[in-house]
């Protein structure tokens, strides 16, 4: 399981009354926790940086459905041995996460 918390930021590049696109960067945290018989210390508490870019369409005057994609690039620990004697640390191509939703304007 991982529940990533994320902060970014945002540029709008281009807006009309129909349409917005907007770009977005930034960092994460992503806590993890694996569960088994044979895991040990499966939690891990790793940091990454993301970038994507989304869509705004005006639905009415005070409703708006938002659209982004962005893509992750989250660390990951090479380890020496069983002692857990950290060697390397690089940021690894992780995925991509896709939202949508509906924001209201007040």
């Amino acid at each position: 399981q991982v529940a990533p918390v994320q902060l970014s930021a945002l540029g709008v590049p281009y807006e009309t009354a129909r349409l917005g696109v907007y770009l977005l960067a930034g960092m994460g945290w992503y806590p993890s926790h694996a569960t088994g018989r044979h895991l040990v210390g499966a939690n891990q508490q790793r940091l990454g940086t993301h970038a994507g870019a989304g869509l705004t369409v005006p639905i009415a005057s005070w409703l708006v459905l938002d659209m982004s994609v962005r893509h992750a690039w989250i660390e990951t620990m090479i380890y020496q041995d069983d002692a857990r004697r950290r060697v390397e640390r690089r940021y690894d191509d992780s995925g991509t996460i896709v939202s949508a939703g509906v924001s209201v304007r007040l």
